[in-house]
């Protein structure tokens, strides 16, 4: 009583669960917001699944949620992060399973938002550095008055999580009761891949804007799609009758149309991370992607220096050819829709690849590095490509896996010996005596796995079980060995 139901919650077809994907996928998500709608309007943080709650029936018409249509609102609260199972056997749960007995805690509020909140009063109290229990957080007479005072612990406990994620806290245990260690923000140790880097003088130089590499003299139509899926087609920017403004920065070799500048490639879109809001914005495909796809990451080029690293995680280093030639900035260009890719965590395999092509001549203020996509990506799959271990090890960071059911990336099998190569491709690698020895270069895990295994079992077969792809694998050039510099966590300005 008192809840102002939306008009579709009086349409019968809304609590029968749909067939239809798409129509699943937005029935899903007006019933996330309609539960987190209700739960804030009543104060609460937590929803019973049996009996059926009032929110999942309509007396009026006679209808109410099916057993598969709650688990599957369930399932879709979880992998938002909107919800979380306070019970350890509902992880589990599936569609098709019962949800009864089922308790959720509803994050209405989002948890990263109670861990700003916790974190503050932590900072001001002068407690960072030091223990308190989570008793204390939720019941303790310092913290009377605070938002979070007089919460649900499991609340506390979602949102001191993700300050764990985030190294701003850490838990310590204890049977008689759970206390939490918030940690100082650490600064960020920068290391300039470029120091020695001779500023070059932009505009200044020859006129080798005319004289443009034949891969971008040969560029005449838009690399990217329209929402529907279709390419672009359009003609791209004309670096022959533009020439003459290169020195302004004008877009002259970005393989995009005007439109596909401002919006991006809208083959894929990015959104903050369903489950792990730390980790940023994420890149995922609109349509299947094959292997082959070219996506460019491209903005304003830059002087490389120590300053210049420290403004932002998504600058990357810009090479014209094999030599390096300043700092690639995306800056205010949301166009460039690669900035939002994440990097794999370290049970995953990348689904993009950095190449050695670039966009922009010697004189070129706006510039690019073509990415390429080395592993089919599905219809929702994410996009992601290695950052590299120097910018983790930067940060004081551990990679983390960024896949979920609903974005997924390819799954790694973890086992010594199985590397990746700056294709994308699977190498093989052990070690015989005081040397590392390849067994080869594969275009899939399981051949690569198989071959792997075949060596350690005697060895016998290995030469049977390795079947190298077709191709030879493609020497790695000094700009491809070199993961860019990039950011986890991308925030749309």
């Amino acid at each position: 009583s008192g809840f102002q139901f939306p008009t579709y919650h009086a349409f019968p077809p809304f609590f029968t669960l749909q067939i239809n994907e798409d129509l699943r996928r937005k029935q899903l998500a007006m019933w996330a917001d309609l539960v987190c709608a209700y739960c804030q309007d009543k104060d609460q943080y937590f929803v019973d699944f049996e009996p059926v709650p009032p929110m999942f029936a309509n007396d009026s018409i006679q209808r109410k949620l099916t057993p598969d249509g709650l688990a599957a609102v369930g399932k879709h609260l979880l992998d938002t992060g909107r919800g979380v199972w306070t019970d350890a056997g509902s992880v589990d749960a599936s569609p098709s399973s019962s949800p009864r007995g089922k308790r959720m805690l509803i994050l209405w509020r989002p948890a990263q938002q109670w861990a700003d909140v916790i974190y503050k009063w932590a900072d001001e109290s002068g407690l960072v550095d030091n223990v308190e229990t989570l008793f204390a957080l939720y019941a303790g007479a310092d913290t009377e008055g605070q938002e979070f005072f007089d919460k649900p612990p499991e609340l506390i406990r979602a949102a001191v999580d993700v300050l764990v994620a985030q190294r701003r806290a850490e838990w310590i245990r204890d049977p008689a009761g759970d206390s939490v260690k918030f940690l100082r923000a650490r600064p960020r140790r920068r290391v300039c891949w470029a120091d020695s880097f001779r500023p070059i003088a932009m505009g200044r130089g020859p006129r080798d804007h005319l004289n443009p590499p034949e891969h971008q003299r040969s560029i005449k139509t838009c690399w990217a799609c329209n929402r529907d899926g279709s390419p672009c087609g359009k003609p791209s920017a004309n670096p022959e009758k533009r020439a003459e403004k290169s020195a302004s920065g004008n877009l002259l070799y970005i393989p995009y149309c005007s439109r596909h500048l401002k919006v991006g490639d809208e083959a894929v879109e990015h959104f903050e991370h369903p489950t792990k809001p730390f980790i940023g914005n994420i890149l995922v495909s609109r349509k299947a992607l094959p292997v082959g796809y070219r996506l460019v990451y491209w903005g304003e080029r830059k002087r490389c220096t120590f300053s210049l690293m420290n403004q932002d995680d998504r600058i990357i280093d810009f090479y014209y050819g094999q030599k390096q030639q300043g700092a690639l900035d995306p800056g205010s260009h949301p166009g460039c829709v690669m900035q939002y890719a994440a990097s794999p965590g370290p049970e995953e395999w990348a689904t993009v690849a950095v190449t050695s092509t670039h966009f922009g001549a010697m004189d070129s203020r706006m510039v690019g590095r073509m990415y390429l996509v080395v592993r089919p990506i599905p219809k929702g799959g994410q996009l992601a490509h290695h950052y590299g271990p120097q910018w983790f090890r930067d940060r004081e960071i551990d990679p983390v896996n960024v896949g979920i059911p609903k974005h997924p990336l390819p799954t790694r099998i973890s086992m010594p010996g199985l590397l990746e190569s700056g294709t994308g491709r699977i190498v093989v690698k052990v070690k015989k005596g005081k040397h590392y020895v390849s067994l080869g270069t594969f275009d899939s895990q399981q051949e690569a796995v198989g071959v792997l295994r075949a060596f350690k079992s005697g060895g016998s077969s290995v030469k049977a079980a390795a079947k190298p792809a077709s191709k030879a694998e493609p020497r790695k050039t000094s700009a491809q060995s070199k993961s860019p510099k990039k950011s986890a966590k991308r925030v749309k300005k």
